[in-house]
């Protein structure tokens, strides 16, 4: 259907390769001049004031489950005026003792209570479903 494509890049710039001493700190560019600086996890020697991938992987899910969301409301003429959504993702332990997202939480906050009844189908047309139950409120 489609290809989506980014480039990662990463400099040691002289700092030891020590693990507790090397940077994590690097740069996703998206194309089309759309660069983001991004680290590792805070727990894993990060900076606590960029994003890490585990942050990028659940605001990409988020993303594709909101725009997916947008998509049936204007199919079926309901017009939406907003949609803000809090993302939580679940860092935990694999089988194999090493961490692995193992899942994921979306609490929305939608204007328009009609639209309700359409959330179910927006699950099924994204690549991932939310493990653990998803909350919704309205204002």
């Amino acid at each position: 259907m489609s290809q989506h494509t980014t480039q990662l890049a990463w400099s040691r710039n002289d700092s030891s390769f020590a693990y507790k001493e090397y940077p994590r700190e690097h740069q996703i560019d998206f194309g089309n001049g759309h660069t983001i600086p991004c680290t590792a996890a805070a727990e894993y020697l990060g900076n606590p004031d960029l994003p890490d991938p585990e942050q990028a992987f659940v605001g990409s899910l988020s993303s594709c489950h909101m725009l997916t969301f947008l998509a049936f409301c204007s199919l079926q003429k309901l017009t939406l005026d907003s949609y803000s959504d809090e993302a939580v993702g679940f860092l935990e332990k694999g089988e194999n003792g090493k961490p692995v997202l193992a899942g994921w939480n979306f609490i929305r906050r939608l204007f328009l209570l009609t639209v309700w009844k359409f959330q179910p189908k927006s699950s099924p047309n994204c690549t991932t479903r939310p493990t653990r139950n998803a909350s919704w409120q309205t204002p």
